[in-house]
C-alpha cells in the first residue's frame, strides 16, 4: 500500500473489520499506522510529540476495536471513521492540556484580521470567498501556525483560540491568562501581545505569499 494515498487501500480495511474485528486492528497496525501517526501530528498542530503520537494511536485503536464489537456495527467507510476518532482524541489531549479549538474558518480569519485592516479584509473575505477557500484558509493557518517556534506557535495559536474573549473585553488579558494555562508560569499581557505581533507578520507574510493579498497589516 502507498502510504500518501490510504484510501486507496480502504476497501481492504472494510473487509478485514468484516471478517473479525481482531483481523481489523492487525491489518490497521499493518498498513495504516504511519498514516494515522501523520494526521495525528497535523491534529496536534505542533503541540504534540512522538510519545502523544503513539498515546492518541493507541486510543483510537482501542475505541476502534470496542466500536467494531458492537453487533451493530457495519464495516463500510471504516477509514472516515478511525479517522473521525484519531481526530477527537488528538483535540482531547489538546483540550486537557488547556488548549480551545477553534475550527471555524471565519472566526479564524477574524482573529488574524485584529489589528490588521480587519474590517474591511473580513468584509471582503466573506463577500468574495468559497467555502472551499474559507475551508483552505483554515488549513493554510493551521499548517503555517505549527511551523512557528515555540513561543510564538503557542500565542499564536491560543490567540485563534481565544480570540472571541479577549476581543469582546478590549483586552489581551485573556490571550495572557489563555497562554499561562499553557505554559504553566504568570504571563504578562505586553509580554503575549508582543510575541503576537511577531507571529502575526509571518502569518500575514505566509498568506500574502499564497495569494491572499488583500490581507495587510496597519
Amino acid at each position: 500500500m502507498a502510504l500518501n494515498d490510504p484510501v486507496s487501500n480502504e476497501s481492504d480495511l472494510d473487509e478485514a473489520f468484516e471478517s473479525s474485528p481482531e483481523f481489523g486492528i492487525r491489518y490497521l497496525y499493518s498498513e495504516f499506522r504511519e498514516y494515522l501517526y501523520r494526521f495525528i501530528k497535523r491534529c496536534g498542530r505542533g503541540f504534540f510529540n512522538y510519545q502523544d503520537y503513539e498515546d492518541v494511536f493507541q486510543l483510537t485503536v482501542f475505541a476502534v476495536y470496542q466500536r467494531a464489537k458492537k453487533p451493530s456495527f457495519c464495516p463500510r467507510h471504516t477509514l472516515g471513521m478511525v479517522i473521525t476518532i484519531a481526530r477527537n482524541k488528538s483535540i482531547d489531549l489538546l483540550r486537557k492540556r488547556g488548549h480551545k479549538i477553534k475550527l471555524d474558518a471565519d472566526g479564524i480569519l477574524a482573529a488574524v484580521a485584529a489589528d490588521t485592516k480587519g474590517t474591511e479584509m473580513l468584509m471582503r473575505w466573506q463577500l468574495h470567498v468559497s467555502e472551499t477557500e474559507a475551508n483552505e484558509l483554515r488549513e493554510i493557518l493551521i499548517k503555517f501556525i505549527a511551523t512557528l517556534p515555540e513561543r510564538q506557535r503557542i500565542v499564536a495559536q491560543c490567540f485563534v483560540d481565544n480570540f472571541e474573549d479577549f476581543h469582546e473585553r478590549k483586552t489581551y488579558q485573556p490571550l495572557a491568562e489563555a497562554v499561562s494555562a499553557i505554559t504553566r508560569r504568570t504571563e504578562t499581557v505586553a509580554g503575549v501581545k508582543s510575541v503576537w505581533r511577531y507571529a502575526r507578520e509571518k502569518i500575514v507574510e505566509e498568506l500574502q505569499r499564497r495569494g491572499y493579498e488583500f490581507i495587510t497589516l496597519e
